[in-house]
């Protein structure tokens, strides 16, 4: 289950102003192809990116929905470490993501890993998160989808073979 977070309204301006550097140091150099908690993109802007697609001979099936409850807070601040070398900055990101949280019984519990729910910051962390899978998914897009016989999945090609017989 997620975790949520009901900051107070000096965390919630604190979390905000973190959302606003993090989104001028991360945002123009996203992928093109994430649409996901982006300015100006959304479900609507992916489909409509997917309906110029043609020739599409193979996908790749992933399940991402437990990215805020698993990320890892050590990989996430190398990654933020390769582009911020404010180490004041680095520490506060730090406390936001380890600020712990109440559970249904009304516990405290100290947060080890994962994105809490509710912070505005949530969003483009997980983003900086992900765009390692973004570009390594891109270098395969460019690598597998060069030239006029492109690599297919056998399964995929086996599939097509039963539907066309």
């Amino acid at each position: 289950m997620r975790k949520l977070s009901f900051p107070n309204g000096k965390d919630k301006l604190v979390q905000e102003c973190i959302r606003i550097i993090l989104e001028c140091i991360y945002e123009p150099t996203f992928s093109n192809l994430s649409h996901g908690f982006r300015p100006n993109r959304s479900v609507h802007s992916a489909l409509a990116q997917v309906e110029t697609w043609r020739s599409t001979v193979w996908f790749i099936e992933g399940d991402i929905s437990a990215c805020f409850d698993e990320m890892d807070h050590r990989i996430l601040e190398s990654i933020l470490r390769e582009r911020i070398d404010d180490e004041r900055f680095i520490r506060l990101i730090n406390k936001l993501l380890k600020a712990g949280y109440f559970d249904m019984e009304h516990n405290f519990q100290t947060t080890k890993q994962g994105n809490a729910q509710g912070s505005c910051a949530s969003p483009i962390l997980a983003n900086i998160y992900l765009d390692k899978l973004d570009r390594f998914m891109e270098n395969i897009i460019q690598r597998d989808t060069k030239g006029k016989y492109r690599k297919q999945n056998p399964k995929h090609a086996k599939l097509r073979y039963q539907l066309n017989t």
